[in-house]
């Protein structure tokens, strides 16, 4: 499954809430309730200097033979704006790791001990397009750690509804619906003082079977000690430097 910022192509509903019952630009029509819980949400995180959570996810996605698949993984997300990501996943398609710090970009699938390093763009948001426009690399829910996580998750968005409070990852919360052309997406957000996002819902609806990816959202921590260290990398011993586009097409990331 490509990055959700791009594949799913989700981005900006430019300007503030109108004063009516719903937000609307010549292509987007969001209603307020919905608008408001999805921008204090990502206020939340923008004004966050530094940040932590996991995700466990099951993606859909189909076999060599056309079969529809359930794969998992988990991930551990740690940033540090302007300038520092440090990303870890396990799962079916194995175990791989990511550090970035002040132009210093490195990958590595550990469980094959192959890695790759390379300068990168010297903030996060340019370092995650880079990532994706040259290597197809993404970082799971990658809209959320953008400067303005508002605008990374609603451009070309086409509506936007409340669907009350429902539960998810053991609490209650916001449940919201935005539609686009190509995909549907869900997210719930806790109500609380300051609002984070629980769970997500991303469903291909153009494709056959519409396969989802599914993903629970926990441990956040919004004041995290990270020293340098946490995204610095250093290549244990018996690693292998390979060329970045060639550790990028292997299967799994």
């Amino acid at each position: 499954m490509q990055r959700f910022k791009r594949a799913l192509i989700l981005l900006v509903a430019a300007g503030g809430l109108a004063n009516c019952s719903t937000l609307k630009t010549s292509q987007t029509t969001i209603e307020s309730q919905a608008g408001e819980r999805l921008r204090a949400m990502c206020s939340t995180l923008a004004s966050a200097r530094s940040f932590e959570f996991n995700i466990a996810a099951s993606v859909d996605d189909r076999s060599a033979d056309g079969q529809m698949v359930q794969t998992t993984r988990q991930t551990r997300v740690l940033v540090r704006r302007p300038d520092a990501v440090a990303v870890q996943v396990a799962g079916d398609g194995g175990k791989w790791l990511l550090r970035y710090r002040d132009k210093a970009l490195a990958v590595m699938r550990e469980d094959s001990g192959e890695y790759a390093t390379t300068a990168a763009p010297g903030t996060i948001d340019a370092m995650l397009d880079f990532l994706y426009q040259d290597f197809g690399v993404e970082i799971p829910l990658a809209d959320l750690l953008f400067a303005d996580p508002y605008a990374s998750l609603t451009e070309h968005v086409q509506s936007g509804v409340y669907l009350g409070r429902h539960s998810a990852n053991g609490q209650m919360c916001d449940h919201l619906l935005f539609t686009q052309g190509n995909v549907d997406w869900q997210i719930w957000i806790d109500p609380g003082a300051k609002p984070l996002p629980r769970k997500m819902v991303i469903t291909r609806k153009n494709e056959r079977g519409a396969p989802e990816y599914a993903a629970e959202l926990s441990g956040w921590n919004l004041s995290p000690s990270v020293p340098d260290e946490a995204f610095t990398f250093k290549a244990p011993a018996g690693a292998k430097a390979v060329d970045m586009a060639k550790l990028c097409n292997e299967k799994g990331n």
